[in-house]
């Protein structure tokens, strides 16, 4: 994120970076997000947020996100799960899927043996 707001690119950083249990993923984004003086992931105004299973804080303008490997596996398995709604130009409602506008993932901990991993 550093590098990409030193090149005036934070408008296209979207990144999603993932941690082998919810506790890692939620205190990480909760520390990142005191880090970035940035209010609380969830939070508006925050740019650090979390999805776990059974709980998801991420703001609408959101750059980093934190998740379980088991969040971003379902999202690779059944992305008509996370399709959002979207309206061109022209007023027709079309779906946009998530993965595309992810500018970096991050797969951190990999080592972790785990079924997902």
């Amino acid at each position: 994120l550093e590098y990409m707001n030193a090149r005036n690119l934070q408008s296209y950083a979207n990144i999603l970076v993932t941690q082998p249990r919810r506790v890692a993923a939620t205190s990480l984004a909760d520390r990142v997000a005191v880090e970035r003086s940035s209010p609380s992931p969830g939070k508006p105004g925050s740019i650090v947020g979390y999805n776990v299973r059974l709980s998801r804080a991420v703001a609408d303008n959101a750059k980093i996100v934190y998740c379980t490997v088991g969040i971003l596996l379902r999202m690779l398995v059944n992305p008509s799960e996370n399709y959002s709604p979207t309206t061109d130009e022209a007023g027709n409602i079309g779906f946009s899927n998530p993965l595309s506008s992810l500018s970096h993932v991050v797969i951190d901990e990999v080592h972790e043996r785990d079924l997902n991993t």
